[in-house]
């Protein structure tokens, strides 16, 4: 499997010592050749934030190999959700069972206006 990477990481401004990886972009040529995009929300679990916030800064939560990734975290980093392309639906389920200790997650494939389009169209004619 050949890979190419090229990692971005960005701060979030007016936080202090607080580093976000904003994403992470590979090239990934797969078994399948086919990508899918997931949608992974996550939530912290009851009494876990502060933990699971030193471990996100320790780690930076480096993501699973994949075509690309883009993680995205509602004010507070009390929720957030991680936008993943891949030919692998695998790399969600690891990175997922990576932090199950401290986040409930929600996974769903997606699709864009383009690709739902003509499959809806199907449907209905």
């Amino acid at each position: 499997m050949e890979r190419l990477v090229d990692a971005h990481i960005a701060c979030i401004q007016g936080v202090p010592g607080h580093r976000v990886i904003a994403s992470l972009e590979c090239k990934v040529k797969g078994p399948s050749g086919l990508l899918m995009t997931f949608l992974m929300h996550w939530q912290f679990k009851t009494g876990y934030h502060e933990k699971a916030a030193r471990q996100f800064m320790a780690t930076g939560a480096p993501f699973p190999v994949c075509t690309s990734w883009k993680r995205f975290h509602a004010p507070g980093s009390v929720e957030g959700w991680i936008l993943v392309e891949t030919d692998d639906a695998a790399v969600c389920y690891e990175h997922a069972a990576e932090w199950a200790e401290y986040l409930d997650w929600k996974v769903s494939p997606v699709f864009t206006d383009e690709q739902a389009g003509p499959l809806i169209g199907k449907v209905y004619s």
